[in-house]
């Protein structure tokens, strides 16, 4: 029983920290390459797509929120 218990806690922990490590990638990653996307569409007159990408950004951000208050 405690074999089994001490398991699922290290499982519990890797799950954890796949979750956390998902969340600062999203975060750091996809938000910041939809940003430099919207900025050369921006750049180059395409509101419409700088929009579009901005909102992606936005919902990407509150994905990797959710996933980190998960995580935590």
């Amino acid at each position: 029983m405690y074999k089994r218990q001490v398991g699922k806690v290290a499982t519990e922990l890797k799950v954890k920290k796949l979750l956390s490590d998902f969340a600062t990638k999203e975060g750091e990653e996809h938000i910041s390459t939809y940003n430099k996307i919207a900025m050369t569409a921006k750049a180059e007159g395409y509101a419409d797509i700088e929009a579009m990408l901005c909102a992606f950004a936005e919902e990407e951000a509150k994905i990797a929120e959710t996933v980190g208050k998960v995580a935590a």
